[in-house]
């Protein structure tokens, strides 16, 4: 069982031990990959802390102790999104240390595998270019708290204990007087959006707003009733439709 406060960094290939590897070659994978891991947490706006490290007798495996294990869970995620083709936020010298540690992995050669891992929590490191652009978009429901809302333009902010950050998204201006009344409140939100590269909601609009406060008022239930009631006229079988035959 892999401790919660290690971060795990691991070669496996043909042959391939602590006193057999190429000693430039896992200097240059290990400098890489610290380099990268520190540019990941800063376009995350996170400290991240490394102690020590340790070269396990398996393949080849270093292990590096950390202080800040949530943060650097979040971070080691983003990275291997990044590794593996994510996109590149805009901050300085972070797309030159993933090419860097993408050189530094191919250098090894074909019939290598490379893994990051913390606890129960792993992946394989498969290198990928970053294309450009964002993540493709995609609709979702979440529970988030709406925090503030802007007029010129109309914009909305969230708060979501699904996300790290907050976020975003654009409103219509006659949302943006609708969704007023539930400033600091938790509603469910349909939204269409696009996420960058730390898997953060870097753009996207708001569909439909759901409130959850059953003291939000008449009004704001008969308008949820009047958007989501329109499907369940045409539908005969209700326990069919919600799939309650299933097995």
């Amino acid at each position: 069982m892999r401790a919660p406060d290690e971060l795990i960094l691991e070669v496996d290939g043909p042959d391939l031990h602590p006193t057999t590897i190429d000693t430039r070659a896992a200097l240059d994978l290990v400098e890489s990959f610290v380099r990268l891991l520190d540019k990941t947490a800063e376009a995350h706006g996170m400290g991240v802390t490394l102690q020590g490290l340790q070269v396990v007798d398996k393949c080849f495996q270093a292990v590096f102790k950390t202080s800040t294990p949530q943060e650097m869970h979040v971070v080691a995620a983003a990275m291997e999104r990044l590794i593996g083709g994510g996109k590149v936020p805009p901050v300085k010298g972070l797309a030159e240390a993933a090419n860097k540690l993408r050189t530094s992995i191919r250098k090894f050669g074909p019939g290598h595998r490379f893994k990051i891992a913390m606890g129960e929590w792993e992946r394989e490191l498969d290198p990928q270019e970053s294309p450009q652009g964002l993540m493709p978009e995609s609709i979702t429901t979440i529970r988030a708290r709406l925090v503030r809302i802007g007029v010129s333009p109309p914009r909305a902010r969230f708060e979501a204990g699904s996300e790290v950050d907050p976020f975003t998204l654009s409103i219509t201006r006659e949302q943006a007087l609708a969704y007023s009344r539930f400033l600091d409140q938790d509603v469910d939100i349909e939204i269409s959006i696009k996420r960058g590269v730390l898997d953060t909601i870097e753009d996207g609009r708001v569909l439909h707003l759901y409130p959850m406060d059953e003291n939000a008022g008449p009004d704001a239930w008969l308008n949820w009733l009047t958007e989501n009631g329109r499907h369940w006229n045409d539908v005969e079988d209700h326990l069919k439709e919600l799939g309650r035959y299933d097995d």
